[in-house]
């Protein structure tokens, strides 16, 4: 089985000023045995950040592991 898994992009940075990175691209081939169970666990892309340049008002993080965003 091939996996393609592209990860959520960042949100902007404070005032909109910078835009956030894009996710990572993984690409693996799996061996699966027929009736295997399969989990797929999907993340979300990160928050925009703050009106003003504080660590107060980083940009939230995406779902399922992401990080807070920078300033």
């Amino acid at each position: 089985m091939r996996v393609i898994a592209i990860g959520g992009v960042g949100g902007r940075g404070g005032n909109g000023s910078v835009l956030g990175g894009f996710g990572a691209l993984a690409v693996a081939d799996l061996a699966v045995k027929p009736g295997a169970i399969l989990y797929v666990e999907v993340g979300g892309g990160g928050g925009n950040g703050g009106p003003e340049s504080v660590t107060a008002n980083a940009g939230s993080p995406g779902f399922n592991g992401g990080a807070a965003g920078g300033l």
